[in-house]
């Protein structure tokens, strides 16, 4: 422990120009008497741990010791930083904050500056509304996915129909601005996605399981394969009022504006509730040209719709 504690004060003033003694007491959880003691540790060591008293006073390490950072060069230390404080900000992660904090201890202060001063690059994966109980869940599911522990949960599937599920948990997959968890499903005897969205009444069990060979990125390249498999060429005519929102929806390149504000949108994209969603959410201000198929598919649900207020 004392070893672990010694490295974490060196990581700590690193990146820290000045650290009061409290602070890496209460940090590391033991009394200022043993931080001293450790202090001492680190400059017989060869590290030079300078003490400056008085207001405003602490601990810190002389400018211009730095740790090897040989490794890597400034543009690929700060893509490190920007990914993991990108994940930090999703995600509640000790792990995560000490490899920040590693990373950053390997820059001097003034090359930590520079670089700030000079970011051109933020990454922040978490919603713009973020929800607490899915912040839970997020870290339940890492604790079980660390300790090996089957998690059962409520979950709702594309139609709406609900059932328990208990799944190996293996993998949790941030896409298309939602988080999935990756499983094998007890239910299903299957490897499935699971939306966080969807689920409720997570339960992590005291049950073990041994985890399966069958690898993440394996089950990526047969769902691309599938999915591929599904494409339709659809072609889409939009109003000018809605511009934007299209490009953000569909793409610029799959876009031609014509001049009057409207455009024709060309896209390959399977025929699912995702897409019959989509383009009913986009009102009066589209229409469908191509396919048939889906035409009818959205002409019917509209005409359900309407039923329903006659």
């Amino acid at each position: 422990m004392r070893v672990e504690r010694l490295l974490g004060i060196t990581i700590v003033l690193l990146g820290r120009r000045r650290v009061p003694v409290r602070e890496l007491a209460e940090r590391f959880s033991v009394s200022c008497r043993t931080i001293h003691r450790d202090l001492d540790a680190l400059s017989m060591a060869g590290i030079p741990v300078v003490t400056v008293r008085g207001s405003g006073g602490g601990v810190e390490i002389m400018e211009g010791y730095r740790l090897s950072s040989t490794l890597f060069n400034q543009d690929e230390l700060l893509s490190s930083i920007v990914a993991l404080e990108g994940l930090g900000n999703a995600l509640d992660s000790d792990s995560i904050t000490s490899a920040l904090e590693k990373i950053k201890g390997l820059l001097s202060r003034e090359q930590q500056e520079k670089i700030e001063g000079r970011r051109s690059l933020f990454l922040d994966i978490s919603p713009w509304f973020s929800s607490q109980i899915e912040e839970h869940m997020l870290s339940q599911i890492r604790e079980a996915i660390s300790k090996s522990l089957l998690i059962s949960f409520r979950y709702m599937n594309n139609k709406g129909q609900e059932s328990r599920r208990r799944v190996e948990p293996m993998s949790l997959v941030f896409k298309g601005y939602t988080w999935y968890l990756y499983g094998y499903c007890l239910l299903r005897d299957d490897y499935r996605f699971f939306k966080l969205s969807r689920m409720d009444e997570l339960e992590i069990t005291t049950e073990s399981f041994t985890r399966r060979e069958k690898e993440l990125e394996k089950k990526r390249v047969e769902n691309s394969i599938d999915w591929q498999e599904k494409l339709e060429r659809i072609v889409i005519k939009i109003s000018s009022k809605v511009r934007a929102r299209a490009v953000d929806t569909f793409g610029r390149k799959a876009i031609k504006f014509i001049p009057d504000g409207t455009g024709l949108v060309e896209v390959f994209w399977p025929l699912d509730e995702w897409l019959y969603s989509t383009i009913l959410s986009f009102g009066a201000d589209i229409i469908v040209i191509e396919p048939g198929s889906l035409k009818d598919e959205i002409k019917k649900r509209l005409i359900s719709m309407l039923n329903r207020y006659t």
